[in-house]
């Protein structure tokens, strides 16, 4: 498999996104484009609440491109 690393600094495409998600031997360039008009690529400042328990659900897939998360529970 091969896995490509986001360049650090720069803001990627979402069809860049996706390739260094999926590898090229699970989906084609052509089923990611596919897609591509479901994605958008969103950075967020250190800190930022993206899903708090109890608010209804937003029906949303993230992928984190890089930094971390922390789950908490209240």
């Amino acid at each position: 498999m091969s896995h490509q690393d986001p360049p650090s600094g720069k803001t990627l495409t979402p069809l860049e996104a996706l390739q260094t998600i999926f590898p090229a031997e699970v989906f084609s360039e052509g089923e990611l484009e596919d897609i591509v008009p479901l994605c958008e690529v969103v950075r967020y400042p250190a800190g930022t609440v993206l899903i708090a328990e109890g608010e209804p659900s937003d029906n949303r897939v993230y992928f984190i491109l890089s930094g971390s998360v922390s789950v908490s529970i209240q």
